[in-house]
């Protein structure tokens, strides 16, 4: 609560250095006195200074796993002040999200969005087609506005998870191979990216001599 009089004979006082800590909020003021009506200001929007952009990954992220390589997911961008409380902006800010440069997967989607004037955050679905827990991606905001840049920020290390399966890979045949004499082939099951996925139920695969490759029989058990 802050306080000013009103000096005898006087029908008005300014007060000065008036200031709020919360941002990104629609205020009231009341002015009040002991014995007089009080009086409530107009609404009015608390914009704070943007100082900095903050990386969100939208629910559904729990458990992280649940993005998938390859498919959409959302990630909200937010400008904050330097208390970290939304500040609404003045003017639009166009922001796009990019990846670190040890991620070796792609980064596709929807990368670039705008943040209206008078609102504080964009939503965003990039995609990413790199498995891992942890993936090794990291995504960084920037501000992409040529005048007065907001800081960038960066996400945590982010979870994804293979897409279903869609084709075999076989890992390349031990060296020094001998007619007649058996050796051993790993057949691996990926998504459509190249990511280990798993099978959902019990598959056979089948080994047979690829045409105009050769002659010999395949034979052997497994």
């Amino acid at each position: 609560t802050m306080t000013g009089a009103i000096a005898a004979n006087s029908s008005s006082v300014t007060i000065s250095g008036v200031t709020l800590s919360a941002a990104g909020q629609v205020l009231v003021i009341t002015a009040s006195a002991e014995n007089i009506t009080a009086d409530d200001s107009d609404p009015f929007n608390v914009a704070g200074t943007a100082a900095a952009l903050v990386v969100e990954l939208v629910a559904p992220i729990s458990p992280a796993t649940s993005i998938v390589a390859g498919q959409p997911f959302a990630v909200t961008v937010k400008v904050v002040d330097a208390a970290g409380s939304a500040a609404l902006l003045v003017a639009n800010r166009v922001v796009e999200l990019s990846k670190n440069a040890g991620a070796a997967g792609t980064l596709g989607g929807i990368l670039t969005a705008t943040i209206q004037a008078g609102q504080h955050n964009t939503t965003l679905n990039p995609t990413y087609t790199k498995a891992g827990t942890p993936s090794g991606l990291i995504l960084t905001a920037t501000d992409k506005t040529a005048t007065g840049p907001i800081n960038p920020a960066q996400s945590g290390a982010i979870n994804i998870v293979p897409g279903p399966v869609t084709k075999l890979s076989i890992s390349p045949p031990p060296a020094g191979i001998l007619t007649a004499t058996p050796f051993t082939l790993q057949v691996n099951t990926e998504d459509q990216f190249g990511n280990p996925a798993g099978v959902t139920a019990s598959t056979v695969i089948g080994l047979s001599v690829k045409p105009g490759t050769g002659t010999g029989v395949l034979g052997g058990t497994t």
